[in-house]
């Protein structure tokens, strides 16, 4: 009995495919990692530095606010401790 063998020719085929460089990248992914590291950076770059630099301006503008709360809080401690000092100095005047 002879059994019907199916053509192997569309096996071959995928095989051979599957043999191919697999880091080749189609044109799509081409294109969109074209997007992805160097059209959107630029936009960014772009939106930020158009409007003479509205970001760069807020960023700037925020952290010297951050600078002088960082002052003024430095200034209270100073005040605080210098209070505790007297304040030790009174109970200690007061305890004897």
């Amino acid at each position: 009995m002879q059994y019907y063998q199916q053509p192997q020719q569309p096996y071959q085929q995928n095989n051979q495919q599957s043999k191919q460089n697999p880091f080749a990248l189609s044109a799509v992914q081409i294109l969109l990692l074209l997007l992805l590291f160097i059209l959107s950076p630029t936009v960014y770059f772009w939106m930020a530095t158009s409007n003479g630099g509205k970001i760069f301006n807020m960023n700037r503008d925020y952290t010297i606010h951050l600078y002088n709360q960082k002052e003024k809080l430095e200034n209270k401690l100073k005040n605080l401790q210098s209070n505790k000092s007297q304040l030790d100095m009174i109970n200690m005047v007061q305890n004897k």
